[in-house]
This record gives C-alpha cells, sequence and structure tokens, in this order.
C-alpha cells in the first residue's frame, strides 16, 4: 500500500503552526477553528454539503452537491468546528458520513471532514490536543474524501499518513461543522 504523506513538506516550510493566524474557541460540543490567516489554502465560499450519493461498493458523484467528491476536497472552509470527541469508534465509511449527516448535538449540521480539512487538523493537532476540553486525535480518522468505488482516505493521528483505505475497514470517526465567518457557535 502506497503511503502518502499529504502537506507533508507544507509543514516541515512553515516550521511552527505558531506562524499562522488561527485562533481556537471551546465550544460546549467541540473546538471551532480559524483557519481563514492560514497560508497558501484555498479556501471555499459556501458552507459543504454533508451528504454523499456515494456508498461503500461505489464511487459518488464528482459534483459541489456530493460530501465525498474531488471537487469539494480541493477547497476547505475558513472557519470549523471539530467535535470535542470521537463520535464513533470502529465504523464503516459510509456509516461514518450517514452518523456526522445525522449528529444533532448542539443544533446539528455536522458532516465528515473532507481529507485536507483532516490534514489541516494534523498540522495543528498540538494546538488542539492542548484545550482541556478536547479529545486528542489518536488513531485512523475516516474523511469523507473517496480514493475510489471501493477506497477513501483515511489519516493515521498523530502521525499524518494519509491512505487510501477500504470503505468496509473500521475507523474511527471525529464530525465537524462549518461555522460562517464572524459567528460563533
Amino acid at each position: 500500500m502506497t503511503i502518502i504523506r499529504f502537506f507533508f513538506f507544507l509543514s516541515l516550510f512553515f516550521y511552527s503552526s505558531d506562524l499562522f493566524s488561527q485562533s481556537l474557541r471551546a465550544t460546549d460540543s467541540g473546538l471551532v477553528v480559524d483557519f481563514s490567516g492560514v497560508f497558501s489554502v484555498f479556501f471555499g465560499e459556501h458552507p459543504k454539503p454533508r451528504t454523499t450519493d456515494g456508498s461503500n461498493s461505489t464511487l459518488g458523484s464528482n459534483s459541489s452537491s456530493n460530501l465525498s467528491s474531488q471537487q469539494i476536497n480541493t477547497t476547505i472552509y475558513p472557519v470549523l468546528e471539530l467535535f470535542q470527541s470521537d463520535n464513533q469508534v470502529g465504523s464503516t465509511w459510509f456509516s461514518a458520513v450517514t452518523y456526522c449527516e445525522k449528529l444533532k448535538v448542539d443544533g446539528g449540521s455536522w458532516r465528515l471532514p473532507t481529507q485536507r480539512e483532516l490534514t489541516l487538523f494534523w498540522l495543528f493537532q498540538s494546538h488542539l490536543n492542548s484545550s482541556s476540553t478536547f479529545s486528542p486525535l489518536l488513531g485512523h480518522y475516516w474523511s469523507s474524501t473517496e480514493s475510489s468505488a471501493t477506497g477513501s482516505w483515511s489519516i493515521l493521528f498523530p502521525l499524518g499518513e494519509n491512505y487510501p483505505s477500504n470503505k468496509i475497514k473500521q475507523c474511527r470517526v471525529r464530525c465537524v461543522r462549518d461555522v460562517p465567518i464572524g459567528k460563533g457557535r
């Protein structure tokens, strides 16, 4: 299996996440992370979709309305709330997508993070894990981004290794939601 270190050189180039103007703010359900000051990140203007038309055995469409598409993975919403603890441990990919979509904690609107979003969380994990209200990211986590009809990207924390994993593999789930810029939850 090929191990891909997504953004590995980006993390080396920046030396320290202290150079970024990101901020963390605790909420009742997690941490709000503001990535709007991160250099070299392409931000989307609209919140991401929360559903997929793919399954554990089929590839979803590459469209702006499909959470699992490569098109959705090209941008990052600048302000995200990351749930405070793992939502599920040992979940297939489609179960992970569905779980986050249906999660109603603190008003709902949760979704599975994209591969790029999880990679940014990996880059900032020391800041995230230093919060007393946040459970550290440890283990393989599903991203919403598909790699094939039967595969999706997962990221191993704390190492940051990206794997194209079989969708029926059991991985951890940490849901996120888009936070409108200038608004708090």
